[in-house]
């Protein structure tokens, strides 16, 4: 789920509302919450007896750590602040002041019913809770109250940024400096004793670390950055409070989202002074701890370099220090004899080895307690910056991020105490496009006639007219080599798909809000457009990459229109409605033939065929008002309106062939051609030869396609029609083959005592089928060929089967047979083999239910008490049982992923359905299954996986990503489907994930190396 705020169902009634929210999400995810205790002033909350006897409590309220908030202002920052402090105050459970038992409290830590919180459920009395602390209350209206204060509080600002001792993320480092978590700052001579320092005789080392993490934690990092998002967050909040004061709950949820972003930038500015940029403040701590300011002789060593920014300055200069009776602690302890001249430092040719004076320890034995604690202080600042930095209000390269921007920039800048500026409403609408939700349709549609749509066809219109780009001419002027150019080719092609890709969604978008006829114009308009585009190309070295996106964007388009036309009666086409009566009266046919009404059948045929001539005499018509249309629109209209006519056929075949041609697919590319030429669609071949040129495939494929020119040019192929036959003998293994082609069949089959194989052809379009079969020992061989009149296209099948050592004489005989009718050419064939010997593994068809489970309780125990790990590996190991035949596998393997799916496994994840040849992973899953942290940005469409200073990043649309700083390529974009999701195959070359489609289920496994190994363990008790 992406990080944003709740939102509410409003077609739920109230008490699902409480079952969702407070019983199934909170009690989630409450359980698995990951904590860092932090200071606590008892002084800073009242007792729950206190404020329930004083205040009203609203029906409905949870109450979380040291939280009241009231279900429906419930957001994701207050409930992570709510976590925290259950963990801060040690109040780990979890209560709800239920509407649905007259206001009775219930205990929701362990609730899993609707029934936990009314009247069966078990009631908590007031005075079991007596004793809890209540810091804060958000009521129904949505405004935090400091209990203690009554004062409204901004919950953006519970947890000063500013204040370096206060965040979570320094405890480490706090905890090691005020040995204690009550407190944030002790004095010196405290800290002194906390660590022993007289009788350790540390006394100048640990005042030189008191100096330095004393004045840690005092650093001022604001800026005048930081000043400006801390007006603009001061002027939402007073907008978001008169919002929810007036009842206006929709935009003051929009501008609580938009204070998150002001947040996330100031916190963003902090935790990157703090350890991301080159010279960083904890970066800086961990060298001084390390002693690189220490010594022993003399004051302690500071900097006087002013290049650095003064907070970095300040912290260097830290250690300055007066060592002569700076306090009064220091003069008694001086003063005691044990420590003489201790205190005092020496320079080296004073000192003395009679007199009693400790050798002076230089240079320092650094404190590994503190440098673990700047460690992992960095690593959990690292961890924040990242989520902040995804979660700030960020422009975008692309027409929705950038709209996004826009607006919320206005809203954000015009915003005051007395009320918000900007266009909240045209904001809200962004969104919901964005997110694909249709709220106020003719709003919603204004925006994305006026301005969405319209700067995506500017963006993709001149990003094909650009030709070649920087990138291009840089690997050119270099002198890169081919490599370094195609490098520079395909990123730009990828830049254009994102831009089609984005198009696109706007357009079905737009289809959901308009009239289906007046879409349908529009789309006719655009692939007028669409062909005008490509007029406009350049000639250079971008041309053909253009080309192949304007090429799929009409072929999508076509696609569109057709979709339009069968969603709505009312659209659709004369041609449409004749072959719809010629399917009906072929279901009468068909009836007529079952019941023997012979004659009833004859007149049933005379009516098809008078259909078939009215369908042609169509067709004829749309052809000509394809050629001799008034206008571009009404060209487009006939194209689609084809249908399946051969014209249409004809094109839509082109397409296909078009876009197997810009993947890669070369032997799909192959069968398109040889379909063309079956149609004799010399036009369609000869444009995609100049494609295929323009692509520059291998010379075999061009002479596929000038073969097939020459073929489509002619008349109708010659067909055959023959038969041959064929013997043998042989030993131990079976095959069979099977070849012919034409409008007809072809058959070939082998049959012997051993192993024999027969062999048939035949020529002409058509299918052909072979088998052999064979068993025993000794060799065999069989052939057999014919000829025949056919056309279309041909397919050939063959099985055999074979068993014995592979030694000993037998003999076999086959004969094959092919036979066809039309006109055409084509081939089909068909094998098939069997095996001569035995592993000694079990035979996996035969396996049940009761040996798999037994192996997986003998490896995993019982499925009640597995963990999540071991729960994936499972189903993960039995999905691939049943990929291999394992009946009993394929049924086990549905159930077990269906106890994962109920327990909410973290494995376990929708699959993406938008690429039926590519398996997808979703990425926040990996994040869930693995030390990475993630976060997505809506207005950036950028996916974060951070892991400290490992940081990925992934853009929607995009086939490259960035890692450390540099570019890394991936093998397929990114995609938006409910969630960001990755090809498996960059998963697993980056994030060493996979995934594990579960058949005839929607969901899948996230495979990692753990799973996958325990997997294994299952799979080698059978293979």
């Amino acid at each position: 789920m992406a990080d944003k705020k709740r939102k509410k169902n409003r077609a739920f009634p109230r008490q699902t509302v409480v079952l969702l929210l407070a019983m199934v999400i909170l009690v989630a995810v409450f359980a698995q919450g990951d904590t860092v205790s932090a200071v606590v002033n008892e002084a800073e909350a009242m007792r729950f007896s206190a404020y329930s006897a004083s205040h009203n409590i609203e029906e409905g309220v949870i109450f979380i750590g040291v939280y009241l908030i009231h279900k429906d202002s419930l957001t994701d920052e207050l409930y992570e602040q709510a976590q925290q402090s259950a963990s801060d105050w040690n109040q780990q459970d979890m209560y709800y002041k239920s509407e649905l038992a007259d206001g009775n409290w219930f205990n929701l830590s362990n609730s899993t019913a609707l029934a936990d919180i009314t009247g069966s459920g078990t009631i908590v009395k007031p005075e079991e809770m007596a004793d809890l602390f209540v810091k804060y209350y958000v009521g129904s209206d949505g405004i935090l109250i400091d209990v203690m204060s009554g004062q409204a509080k901004n919950p953006f600002d519970l947890v000063d940024p500013y204040n370096l001792s206060e965040l979570p993320e320094l405890d480490p480092i706090r905890t090691q400096y005020t040995y204690s978590n009550e407190v944030t700052s002790i004095s010196e001579t405290e800290f002194l004793t906390n660590r022993n320092s007289w009788d350790k005789k540390t006394l100048r080392a640990d005042v030189y670390y008191y100096q330095i993490i004393t004045t840690f934690f005092s650093l001022n990092l604001r800026d005048a950055h930081t000043d400006e998002c801390d007006r603009q967050l001061a002027n939402l909040y007073a907008c978001y409070t008169r919002l929810k004061e007036d009842g206006n709950d929709s935009e003051a949820d929009l501008v609580y989202s938009l204070m998150g972003k002001v947040d996330a930038e100031r916190r963003c500015v902090v935790f990157e002074k703090l350890c991301q940029l080159d010279i960083s403040v904890l970066s800086e701590l961990n060298d001084m701890v390390g002693g690189s300011y220490y010594t022993s002789k003399g004051n302690f060593k500071y900097s006087d370099d002013r290049s650095v920014d003064d907070y970095i300055y300040i912290l260097r200069n830290s250690v300055r220090h007066e060592f002569a009776f700076t306090t009064d602690g220091e003069r008694s302890r001086r003063d005691d004899g044990r420590y003489d001249n201790w205190w005092i430092p020496i320079v080296p040719d004073e000192w003395d080895e009679d007199e009693d004076v400790p050798e002076p320890e230089d240079p320092i034995s650094p404190d590994e307690g503190l440098l673990s604690a700047v460690t992992d202080s960095i690593e959990k600042c690292q961890e924040s910056y990242g989520n902040y930095y995804g979660n700030r209000l960020r422009d975008a390269d692309n027409v929705i991020g950038h709209a996004e921007y826009e607006y919320s920039e206005n809203i954000i800048n015009t915003a005051n105490a007395q009320g918000l500026g900007g266009d909240t409403t045209s904001l809200k609408h962004i969104l919901n496009i964005k997110e694909g939700i249709v709220e106020d349709g003719p709003g919603e549609l204004k925006i994305l006639k006026d301005i969405l749509l319209p700067r995506a066809d500017q963006s993709y219109s001149d990003a094909t007219r650009q030709g070649t780009g920087a990138e291009y001419a840089a690997a050119v002027a270099n002198n890169r080599g081919d490599a370094a150019r195609e490098d520079a080719l395909n990123s730009q092609h990828d830049t254009l798909e994102a831009k089609r890709n984005e198009l696109q969604f706007l357009i079905e978008e737009r289809r959901k809000r308009d009239e289906a006829e007046t879409m349908l114009t529009e789309i006719y308009d655009r692939i007028t457009a669409a062909n005008d585009l490509k007029e406009t190309v350049p000639g250079d070295a971008f041309s053909s990459r253009a080309n192949q996106s304007i090429d799929e964007h009409i072929i999508w388009l076509k696609e569109e229109a057709r979709s339009i036309q069968n969603e709505n009666d009312s659209l659709s086409s004369e041609l449409d409605a004749l072959k719809e009566k010629k399917e009906e009266l072929q279901d009468k046919l068909q009836a007529a033939l079952d019941d023997n009404d012979l004659a009833g059948a004859a007149d049933i045929e005379a009516m098809i065929a008078a259909v078939d001539q009215d369908i042609a005499d169509e067709e004829d018509r749309l052809r000509n008002e394809l050629q001799n249309a008034d206008n571009a629109g009404d060209a487009a209209a006939a194209l689609v309106d084809l249908g399946d006519s051969m014209s249409a056929l004809q094109d839509r075949l082109e397409d296909r062939a078009v876009s197997r041609l810009n993947d890669g697919d070369i032997d799909g590319l192959m069968n398109s051609i040889g379909a063309l030429a079956a149609i004799g669609a010399t036009d369609s071949l000869n444009r995609l030869k100049d494609k295929m040129e323009d692509a520059g495939v291998s010379a075999e494929a061009m002479r596929a396609v000038n073969s097939a020119i020459q073929e489509s040019k002619g008349e109708q192929a010659l067909a055959d029609s023959g038969s041959g036959s064929g013997s043998g003998s042989g030993s131990g293994d079976g095959s069979g083959s099977g070849s012919g082609s034409g409008s007809g069949s072809g058959s070939g089959s082998g049959s012997g005592s051993g192993s024999g194989s027969g062999d048939g052809s035949g020529s002409g379009d058509g299918s052909g089928d072979g088998s052999g079969t064979g068993d025993g020992s000794g060799d065999g061989s069989g052939d057999g060929s014919g000829t025949g009149d056919g056309s279309g296209d041909g397919s050939g099948d063959g099985s055999g089967d074979g068993s014995g050592s592979g030694s000993g004489n037998g003999s076999g005989s086959g004969d094959g047979s092919g036979s066809g009718d039309g006109s055409g050419s084509g081939s089909g064939s068909g094998s098939g083999s069997g095996s001569d010997s035995d592993s000694g593994k079990k035979d996996l068809s035969k396996l049940t239910a009761d040996d798999l489970n037994a192996a997986i309780a003998a490896l995993f125990g019982d499925a009640d008490s597995m963990k999540d790990e071991d729960l994936a590996a499972v189903v993960d190991g039995l999905s691939q049982l049943s990929d291999k035949g394992c009946n009993a596998a394929g049924k086990l393997c549905r159930d077990y992923a269906a106890i994962a799916i109920a327990r909410g496994n973290k494995y376990i994840y929708k699959k993406y359905t938008g690429n039926a040849q590519m398996e997808y992973v979703l990425v926040k899953t990996i994040a869930d299954v693995t030390s990475y942290r993630y976060v997505y940005s809506d207005s950036r469409q950028v996916a974060t996986l951070t892991k400290g200073s490992s940081v990925y990043e992934f853009t929607v649309g995009m086939s490259y990503g960035t890692h450390g700083g540099g570019q890394i390529t991936l093998h397929g974009p990114g995609v938006l489907s409910g969630g960001f999701y990755l090809r498996e195959d960059d998963t697993q070359e980056y994030l060493k994930c996979s995934a594990q489609y579960i058949a005839n289920n929607d969901y899948s496994i996230c495979v990692t190396e753990n799973v996958d190994e325990k997997a294994q363990e299952l799979l080698d008790m059978f293979l």
